[in-house]
């Protein structure tokens, strides 16, 4: 049972990893949503901790991420259906012109919406 079946615009690019990631995928897997913008971090792993009696640690994988079509995404990421490469920007410029991804984001997410209401 979907809340809403607005279109919907997801932007990634390497910082997208980990749960961020998996849930990009997942709404891309299912058709739910566009994913805009540069290659995922390719996050794929959840590790645990362990602590020893000597003080050190050690970390052991226990398990790895899959998008729902079972795509491996460890140290691949999730490739974007539209690619923005985005030059370096400061934090101020964030959603302005500046910001390439989100502009793109938001043009493809204006024309999903008139399409969607044109029906």
């Amino acid at each position: 049972l979907a809340i809403t079946d607005s279109p919907l615009v997801v932007l990634t690019n390497q910082g997208t990893a980990s749960a961020s990631e998996i849930l990009a995928g997942a709404l891309q897997d299912n058709g739910r949503a566009l994913l805009v913008g540069e290659k995922t971090f390719g996050k794929g792993l959840i590790q645990s901790l362990f602590d020893l009696s000597d003080g050190s640690g050690l970390a052991v994988t226990v398990a790895k991420y899959e998008t729902p079509n079972h795509t491996d995404i460890n140290k691949q990421g999730i490739m974007p259906d539209i690619v923005v490469e985005q030059d370096p920007i400061l934090p101020y410029q964030i959603t302005t012109e500046a910001d390439k991804q989100y502009q793109a984001a938001v043009e493809l997410l204006t024309s999903e919406i008139a399409l969607a209401n044109a029906t």
